[in-house]
């Protein structure tokens, strides 16, 4: 249904007042920790729009801002694309971010013992991280790029390795056979990776296994994998990881929007009795619904915790990066880091079902 310009003008201006209004409002008017949450759910709204989009998004908030007079509320008005990052391409920020994280994994992994066990996933080391992560790589490559230069492609997918005794392969999912040689084995996949998608038109079709089947999947994809990766490492190393608030909300609704198109999942979903978990970001106030209706789950999201929690059959408090860590499978009930009310029979069943 066609939107008119006066409504969209409109709508745009009362965003633009009250996104204002709420920046500036004394503390004295409105509690300053209520009002950083409504500013910060709504830029998570705002950062779900696609590039093109927010490009729209920003001119329309400018030309708001000119209308009214010159003054400190016109320049307040002004500023409002900037700070709520509309001027920023989100598909860039994720190819910058994932490469970052990559170097960090990179380092995580570089003489460690690659048996040394993953804390999350049972069965699974560090050697696994790696080739798991390397095939992501160069998965993520070829839907988007015509090589990997500097090697020699043997162009096998899975198996052994089918390129020239002694040439180094890039474009195969099998990792060296020396350990020492598999961090930079790593790196250069995350490069040629990153190089493609950044490379490519963000809105192009490209297949995936989710709902936005463009570029622009790929480099959130590969951005908020290698937030678990590093985790994954940093575990196993007896680190603490350090997931940001706005990155584990991030990871969590990625996963929630994908989770139907995982036909396994979907599956064993169905088996599943109807029912509400509830996912409660402490250091935020996010909340995230997952309800099972005919085993079929479907969820929501709201900015601050309200009286919907009886409604829950299972609800799990914690941050919003160790709650992605939990719906990753990381971490499991009883953790520490994690409170958990309600029916942990339900919670235990939606866990197995979605497990990967």
């Amino acid at each position: 249904m066609p939107v008119s310009d006066a409504l969209l003008s409109t709508v745009t201006e009362a965003l633009a007042e009250l996104m204002t209004s709420v920046s500036v409002c004394d503390d004295r008017v409105l509690d300053r920790d209520i009002a950083d949450q409504w500013l910060e759910t709504t830029s998570l709204l705002l950062n779900r729009l696609s590039p093109a989009d927010r490009r729209t998004l920003s001119g329309l908030l400018r030309d708001t801002a000119r209308r009214r007079p010159v003054g400190e509320w016109r320049d307040d008005l002004l500023r409002i694309p900037e700070e709520f990052g509309l001027d920023d391409d989100p598909h860039e920020l994720y190819c910058d971010a994932a490469a970052d994280l990559v170097r960090r994994l990179v380092k995580a992994v570089r003489g460690s013992d690659p048996a040394t066990e993953l804390p999350g996933r049972p069965g699974r080391v560090l050697a696994d991280l790696v080739r798991e992560h390397g095939a992501l790589h160069r998965r993520t490559e070829r839907l988007l790029g015509p090589g990997v230069p500097g090697g020699v492609p043997c162009g096998a997918d899975t198996g052994p390795c089918a390129a020239p005794r002694g040439a180094r392969c890039d474009g195969c999912d099998t990792p060296p056979d020396d350990p020492a040689d598999r961090p930079d084995w790593l790196a250069r996949g995350a490069a040629a990776a990153l190089a493609a998608l950044r490379g490519a038109d963000p809105e192009a079709p490209v297949p995936g296994p989710g709902p936005v089947r463009r570029t622009r999947f790929h480099s959130r994809r590969l951005f908020l994998e290698t937030v678990v990766g590093l985790a994954d490492a940093e575990l196993a190393l007896g680190q603490e990881p350090r997931i940001p608030p706005e990155t584990g909300a991030d990871g969590i609704e990625e996963y929630l929007e994908n989770l139907p198109y995982d036909t396994a999942a979907a599956g064993r979903i169905g088996g599943l009795p109807d029912g509400v978990l509830r996912l409660d970001a402490v250091d935020s106030g996010a909340v995230w619904t997952v309800t099972v209706t005919d085993g079929a789950p479907g969820w929501t999201a709201t900015a601050t915790a309200t009286g919907t929690a009886t409604a829950a059959r299972v609800r799990v408090q914690g941050s919003a990066g160790d709650l992605l860590l939990f719906v990753r499978g990381r971490h499991r009930p009883g953790h520490p880091k994690l409170r958990i009310s309600g029916d942990r029979g339900f919670l235990d069943r939606w866990l197995a079902a979605t497990a990967r």
